[in-house]
This record gives structure tokens, sequence and C-alpha cells, in this order.
């Protein structure tokens, strides 16, 4: 957080004192091949959303088809915050620097955005904040339904 965003503030404040109260359960893990077993725990009638951002630039370019192919594999609802070129099967409509390409089910452009899923505009032009929905809809959503993975680091569901 930087100096001024108390609303930020605010809600971490938030989260941690419900983190405290609920302490949600903590998985150690790689996600090339932990990640079907982790899913496998979700309850039948729950949505589970497998999320990263700045994961898969860590993970070598085979190991990242092999990581597309298994999400792919869920019943799961992917979504990815990635530099562009990334995600495996994701179209680059357009390259931005310093950008990010917010992405559903590896396939489809949402936003491009930050390294923490601030959307700044949506694919094809036009503002994101300015598009009725879209940042709540698609951004918002994202800090309540987050699921990440790292090689060797922790898998949070």
């Amino acid at each position: 957080m930087w100096p001024g965003e108390g609303d930020r503030e605010e809600r971490l404040a938030a989260a941690i004192a419900s983190a405290r109260r609920d302490p949600p359960p903590v998985y150690r893990g790689d996600l090339l091949t932990d990640l079907p077993a982790l899913a496998a725990q979700a309850p039948a009638d729950a949505t589970l959303v497998i999320f990263h951002s700045s994961v898969l630039a860590y993970v070598a370019s085979q190991d990242r088809d092999r990581f597309a192919r298994t999400v792919r594999g869920l019943a799961a609802v992917w979504l990815s915050n990635e530099a562009p070129g990334v995600v495996p099967g994701l179209p680059l409509a357009e390259f931005r620097e310093g950008t990010f390409v917010l992405g559903h089910g590896g396939r489809t452009p949402l936003a491009f955005a930050d390294g923490v899923c601030m959307a700044r505009d949506r694919v094809g032009g036009g503002s994101a904040a300015g598009a009725a929905g879209f940042r709540s809809g698609n951004v918002e959503l994202l800090r309540g339904h987050a699921f990440a993975a790292r090689p060797s680091q922790t898998i949070r569901g």
C-alpha cells in the first residue's frame, strides 16, 4: 500500500481480522503436479476458481503448456493475470509495455491490468473503469476468489 490509500488499509485490516478468526487452509505444493489433487478437494457444489498473477513467467515454457492443459482439464474457472504472451493459448490482441493481460480460461483476454489486477483498459479499446460493471464485475471479484500457485511455494484455497 502507498501512503494515502486509507480505503485499502481498512480492507486489508478487515481481511487480516477475518483470516485470524477463521484461518484458511494453506497447502505447499507444485503447480504442475499438485494442483489436480488439490482441486479435487473442492466441494462438489462450489465454483472452483484458479487464479494466478505474475507466476507463469517463472515457469519454463514447456511447463507453462503443461499447466495450461492441466487447468483446462479441471472443472474450474481459470483467471490469469500475466504479462502478454506468457499464458499459452491466450491471444495477444496488442502489446502494451508495462501491462499484464487479465485472461479467462487461457483463451479470452478480458482487460489490460497491472500486476495486482487493477484493470487499465479493456482489450480492444476503451476504459475498463468506464465500462459499466466491468471493473467491479471482472477485477474486484478476483480479490475474494483467488487461488495462487507457484512451484514449491504456497497454494492457497
